[in-house]
């Protein structure tokens, strides 16, 4: 896909996760902050600054640290060149119960199951994670079937541009 088009199936699927009741009912969201050909949250994120909490993660260690963001300029450029919360802008929760949790990836398959960028930030998470996770994809991204482990947690559903997948193993 061309960048062009990254941003227009973004901005459907942007519009479709605002009509979500998942979306309208939710106050707190866990929210990625996009990078690449991912789905484009930027613009999502932006508009939801004044309506939802937001929480954003911050790679430590291992795993994840989720932190309120409240302000775009809450967020800095993080080691991988993705943005994520400054810590000294944007208070960290520690015991995150969100609402909805939009989850990236690389591809996914009608299951559930998902690949992403291998470091397993997000599989540590989801595993004790509660909340409706929703996978973005474009559509190209939502494969028949994906190589899963026992410990893999998959998503409740997929967005993507042109669908809603309710998932059989999420």
């Amino acid at each position: 896909m061309t960048y062009d088009e990254v941003r227009a199936g973004s901005q459907i699927i942007t519009e479709q996760i605002v009509a979500l009741p998942q979306w309208q009912t939710a106050e707190t969201v866990c929210v990625y902050l996009s990078f690449g050909k991912e789905v484009a949250t930027h613009a999502l994120i932006r508009t939801a600054l004044s309506e939802k909490i937001l929480l954003a993660p911050r790679i430590e260690g291992m795993g994840l640290a989720w932190h309120h963001i409240k302000r775009w300029e809450d967020l800095e450029a993080g080691p991988l060149g993705i943005l994520e919360p400054n810590p000294d802008e944007a208070e960290q929760v520690y015991s995150p119960r969100p609402d909805l949790i939009l989850v990236p990836g690389l591809a996914f398959d009608r299951a559930g199951h998902r690949i992403g960028f291998g470091r397993g930030y997000y599989d540590r998470f989801l595993v004790t994670a509660r909340g409706y996770k929703l996978g973005l994809a474009h559509d190209w991204q939502v494969n028949t079937t994906l190589p899963s482990e026992p410990h893999d947690i998959a998503v409740d559903a997929i967005l993507t541009e042109k669908q809603l997948l309710s998932c059989s193993a999420g």
